[in-house]
This record gives structure tokens, C-alpha cells and sequence, in this order.
């Protein structure tokens, strides 16, 4: 009894060059249209820009807020680069300053 692998037969459906293209053309559209469905169904989920409520917005903008240090939750009154209390870069340019604690290599 003789067995036929799948490679057998995909050579046997394939052996045609005019098939193969259409093969390829049609496994290309395949991948095309699920990738527009993907890209579909993720725009399609709504996700809120905030990640807290309107009450929380109010009270982030509120002039009498007082920013604390990230790191200790010391109040930062004052405009420096560095907590007092624990040493941790605050302010409001922390995430334009990854560099600032690099210093030049001692000779």
C-alpha cells in the first residue's frame, strides 16, 4: 500500500508555475485582510486617555496642589533638581534628565 505525504501532494497541486503565483496571490490576500481586520478591531477599542476620573483631573490642576517626591512622597516646595530628604531627581523636566546623575570618569 503506498502512502502519499503532504509535501507529495502539495507538489502535485503546485506543479503548475501559474498556479503557485495564484496560490501566493491568494495567500498574500489572506494575509492582508486578516491584518485590516486586526488593525480594525484594535482601533475599535476605546480606551480612555486618562487613567483617572474627571474628580482626580480637577484635583491635579488645582493651584494649592503641592507636588510630592516620587520616591519618599516628601512635599517639593521648591525648584530644585533633587529631593532634600532622599536624594531622587524631581521637578518638572525629571524625564528630560536621564543623564544627570553621570558624571565624567575620574583619571
Amino acid at each position: 500500500m503506498d502512502h502519499v505525504h503532504g509535501h507529495e501532494i502539495m507538489a502535485v497541486i503546485l506543479a503548475d508555475p501559474i498556479e503557485v503565483w495564484i496560490f501566493v496571490a491568494f495567500a498574500c490576500l489572506l494575509v492582508w485582510r486578516v491584518g485590516l481586520f486586526l488593525i480594525e478591531w484594535q482601533r475599535s477599542i476605546l480606551i480612555p486617555p486618562d487613567p483617572w476620573d474627571a474628580e482626580m483631573t480637577e484635583k491635579l490642576n488645582d493651584p494649592e496642589a503641592v507636588p510630592v517626591c516620587h520616591h519618599c512622597f516628601t512635599p517639593q516646595e521648591h525648584d530644585r533638581w533633587f529631593c532634600p530628604e532622599c536624594g531622587a531627581a524631581v521637578g518638572p523636566y525629571n524625564n528630560y534628565l536621564p543623564l544627570i546623575h553621570i558624571t565624567e570618569p575620574v583619571v
